[in-house]
C-alpha cells in the first residue's frame, strides 16, 4: 500500500467522524463546542451527591492549587 493511499484513506475518515459528529473538525468556535456539549448522553448514578462527585473532587483541586497547597 502507498503512502499517499494511506493518507487518503485518513483523510477520508477523519471526514466522515467529522461529519458524524464523532469528531472535532479543526476549528471549533466556543458555541459550536458548547451546542455539541448539550447534546451528549448523559449517565447518572440515580444519586445527586454521587453524580456532582468529579466536579466537587475537581474544584477541590484547583483551590488547592490556587491556594498553594496543590502537589
Amino acid at each position: 500500500m502507498s503512502t499517499r493511499h494511506v493518507a487518503c484513506t485518513a483523510v477520508k475518515g477523519k471526514k466522515a467522524l467529522v461529519d458524524s459528529g464523532l469528531l472535532y473538525k479543526d476549528f471549533s468556535t466556543a458555541q459550536d463546542i458548547l451546542e455539541m456539549r448539550k447534546n451528549l448522553l448523559r449517565c447518572t448514578t440515580g444519586s445527586a451527591k454521587l453524580d456532582s462527585f468529579p466536579g466537587r473532587m475537581f474544584k477541590n483541586i484547583r483551590m488547592q492549587h490556587r491556594n498553594g497547597k496543590g502537589g
